[in-house]
């Protein structure tokens, strides 16, 4: 069995679409508040695991 990987994207805070469709696919905020980098964004995960 393979090893998982973590997924990491950015979202524009003004986009809910894009928010709830990254919900709807498995990805959470990675912080409640802005990306330190870009206060526009928000970081989102999701850990991808191998297939069986």
């Amino acid at each position: 069995m393979g090893k998982s990987t973590l997924m990491v994207g950015r979202i524009d805070l003004r986009n809910r679409a894009t928010e709830r469709m990254a919900r709807r696919n498995g990805f959470g905020p990675l912080t409640e508040g802005p990306d330190e980098f870009n206060p526009d964004m928000r970081q989102w995960y999701v850990m991808a695991d191998p297939p069986d």
